[in-house]
């Protein structure tokens, strides 16, 4: 089918350059900011949510309790992905793993 203008082609694949400097910043960032909360929520969530599927729940409604607190999960660390942190908090991260950087 022919496309009209301004349409996409959905078989190509466009490749945009990224400034490295930026991206490795900004997961400085989010490692130093982000990393224990998500890994300690993970904890929490997945560890009792595992407990009670194999504990509780027949064998065969487990894969349905898995697939909701997947999306549970999902949701959680699509928030936790764009959510904004504050200027300080950033340039304490920052100032943070540049002087680890340098040991």
């Amino acid at each position: 089918m022919p496309q009209q203008d301004g349409e996409l082609d959905p078989h190509r694949k466009v490749i945009v350059p990224l400034n490295t400097d930026n991206v490795l910043q900004d997961l400085k960032v989010r490692w130093a900011l982000d990393l224990t909360q998500v890994f300690k929520s993970s904890v929490m969530f997945w560890g009792p949510l595992n407990f009670i599927n194999f504990a509780f729940v027949p064998p065969h409604l487990r894969l349905l309790l898995t697939v909701c607190g997947s999306v549970a999960w999902s949701t959680y660390l699509s928030l936790m992905a764009h959510k904004e942190h504050d200027s300080e908090a950033v340039a304490s991260a920052l100032q943070e793993s540049d002087v680890t950087a340098t040991r």
